[in-house]
């Protein structure tokens, strides 16, 4: 049954062109949404269309060739690569070149351990152990998009295999794929609210939504062969029901792009929206009103065909232009890019993907395809561990945004502080004795490897989103910065015997002002928010909890030193050092207006500084004074960038912090 043979074919479906005008309507909504996401808030879910159509088209090969005694895995796999592999090494081979000219080292190491991922077909598991505080933003990752492909990929790799098996042993395949897609169904709907990251990205619980696609192609109602009936009644009612079908299918898919949002918990419960909408047209067959006169329209036909290059270039598109811009494209910029996207997506599928899929199989060609794609994976590696070869710029400045690696032992901390209350984002430099305490959220974590860099015996016990003050919560709900975390730290280095000197540093005036800090969109909006139960507003909630911190902290008997906050620059630094642009955004000078620091900061430092004087012991750092003149607050001095984005600290300027901050600490000590 199995041949071996790479140009055997398989079963192949007869063409039904409602399907590509499904692609069509699927790659559309995905497109709007990348391109407007405040528009079509929810166009992510054309992805799950595509696995639904996969899963049918796949399932119906699959199955009706085991059925012919026809089934060839080197067949199959040859198809899958001829259809995949064209578009995609084209789509690499670009991203790499734009990316070697355009890109920051940290950007081009990231890309290219993404261009390996995608390469590998394991992009998912990649952006899943990458989700994170400091992890970049979506939008900047020009090959996030091929997670999708990665898990299709997966199933291609499993599914043909158990079907093989079941049909062996003669077992019923539509039920073996029932409990396969109900297993991974309540995985997800197990893991949705537990796992969110996970659920989203991992393959066990996306395949249901494959394997319904797999059971329609079962359903004898896939194909537009109406049985003989004695009444032609019978034929009318059931066109009627196929009509209905196929529009409430369309419905329940617009419905889902313009009701679901990233804030749903995505996919759980909310998949079945697209999924149950794609299997209805799909059921519906070629003659229902909508297949037939909406989908099948030249035009949707003509999207559909291009699909996948115009998924495959629309993202590394828009992403690519974000980046170099440091910004969002305008409306018409992005109108612009993604016709772009269309154009490259037709070329692609006429000049690259059409006659390699169609034309000579040989066993050659396969063997070229695989060798491409391998090398792409390896050369991504190879950036990746060389971090983005920071020799092909001569600038210092492009060195700078790269996190401190090999500064900190979590292991050590633990052993340290071993016992009752360790936190477990406790750093510590190995060998240390710990004699201060870094208390704060990521604006205490930054200022960490440059202090360690300079000898102190400090151990960093802050938490990202947690400002080291007594009952205070932080962002809408609390979850950023769990309650009573910073009230065990704060507990744990006052109680601490080694611990002579306790350090807060924190986002303070993201805090106090309730949002976030954008010299380019001053009027976007921010999600920070600190509350409590018995006082209102941000400043009134700060200026209380800060006595209350602070009263207990000099009762201790324990050293403080209360460090103000690095000046936000408002914007991506990156902007200042970029080697190329779209536009004329790069930033002139690099730095924020003094007058602008002081507006965003001054009432939380006139807090900080009354507090203070209640409390004589108690000593203030003025951290902003290292960075600002009388005309601005500086992210670039010398040649070195001081910031890695556009408010936490880069390596060198957490050295440049600690060469004057150390020795003040140090004094304190003595």
């Amino acid at each position: 049954m199995s041949k071996f043979s790479l140009v055997q074919h398989n079963f192949h479906p007869d063409y039904r062109p409602d399907i590509d005008g499904l692609r069509a309507l699927a790659i559309l909504v995905v497109v709007l949404f990348h391109a407007f996401p405040k528009t079509l808030r929810g166009g992510f879910v054309g992805v799950d269309v595509f696995f639904v159509i996969s899963g049918f088209l796949i399932s119906t090969i699959i199955l009706r060739s085991l059925k012919q005694e026809m089934f060839s895995f080197p067949a199959f796999y040859a198809n899958r690569v001829r259809r995949i592999f064209p578009a995609l090494i084209l789509v690499l081979v670009s991203s790499v070149l734009l990316g070697w000219f355009a890109l920051l080292p940290d950007e081009l190491a990231q890309l290219g351990k993404h261009m390996a991922g995608g390469a590998g077909f394991v992009q998912n598991f990649l952006l899943w152990s990458e989700a994170g505080y400091f992890d970049t933003h979506s939008e900047l990752k020009p090959l996030m998009h091929l997670w999708s492909l990665a898990i299709e990929e997966q199933f291609y790799l499993i599914y043909p295999f158990g079907m093989w098996l079941a049909w062996r042993f003669r077992l019923s395949l539509t039920r073996v794929m029932l409990v396969l897609c109900l297993v991974s169904f309540s995985l997800n709907v197990w893991n949705v609210t537990r796992e969110p990251v996970g659920t989203f990205f991992l393959p066990h619980t996306r395949f249901w939504e494959l394997l319904i696609g797999g059971l329609l192609a079962c359903l004898p109602l896939q194909t537009d062969q109406t049985p003989s009936r004695s009444s032609n009644l019978f034929a009318v009612n059931e066109q009627i029901v196929k009509n209905v079908a196929a529009i409430l299918g369309v419905l329940l898919i617009l419905l889902a792009s313009f009701v679901l949002n990233k804030g749903r918990q995505f996919p759980g419960w909310w998949a079945l929206l697209p999924v149950v909408g794609s299997s209805l047209l799909i059921l519906s067959g070629q003659k229902a009103w909508v297949n037939r006169v909406i989908l099948s329209s030249p035009p949707m036909i003509w999207i559909g065909l291009i699909s996948y290059p115009l998924y495959l270039w629309h993202w590394p598109i828009l992403s690519f232009a974000r980046i170099v811009e440091s910004d969002e494209p305008s409306a018409w910029g992005r109108v612009m890019l993604i016709s772009l996207s269309f154009v490259l997506a037709w070329l692609t599928s006429r000049l690259v993907e059409g006659p390699i899929r169609f034309g000579v199989k040989s066993v050659g060609r396969i063997t070229i395809l695989c060798g491409l794609i391998s090398s792409l994976g390896i050369f991504g590696y190879w950036l990746y561990v060389h971090q983005g070869v920071s020799g092909r710029f001569a600038n210092d400045g492009y060195t700078a945004f790269s996190w401190a690696k090999g500064v900190s032992n979590r292991a050590f901390c633990q052993v340290v502080f071993d016992g009752p209350g360790y936190p477990e984002s406790c750093l510590l430099a190995e060998g240390r004795v710990p004699e201060i305490a870094l208390l704060g959220d990521s604006h205490s974590g930054h200022l960490y490897p440059g202090l360690a860099s300079q000898g102190l015996a400090v151990a960093n016990l802050g938490r990202g989103a947690c400002l080291p003050l007594y009952n205070v919560g932080f962002g809408k709900d609390g979850s950023e910065c769990k309650f009573g975390y910073m009230n065990r730290v704060l507990d744990f280095a006052i109680a601490d015997e080694r611990v002579r000197l306790i350090a807060l540093a924190g986002r303070y005036a993201a805090a106090v002002e309730g949002g976030e800090y954008d010299v380019r969109h001053p009027d976007r909006p921010g999600g920070m928010e600190l509350f409590s139960q018995d006082v209102s507003g941000n400043a009134k909630v700060f200026e209380k909890s800060l006595h209350q911190t602070l009263g207990k902290l000099v009762a201790s008997g324990k050293k403080v030193v209360v460090i103000l906050d690095v000046p936000e620059l408002g914007f991506n630094p990156k902007s200042c050092v970029r080697p190329m642009t779209l536009t004329t955004l790069r930033q002139v000078p690099c730095a924020v207006s003094a007058d602008a620091f002081d507006k965003r900061s001054r009432q939380y430092r006139d807090i900080v500084r009354s507090v203070a004087r209640d409390y004589p012991s108690v000593n203030v750092f003025d951290m902003p004074s290292l960075f600002c003149d009388q005309s601005y607050c500086w992210g670039q001095k010398n040649g070195k960038m001081l910031y890695r984005d556009d408010d936490h600290l880069s390596l060198e300027g957490s050295d440049f912090v600690a060469r004057h901050l150390g020795p003040y600490l140090k004094s304190m000590l003595h």
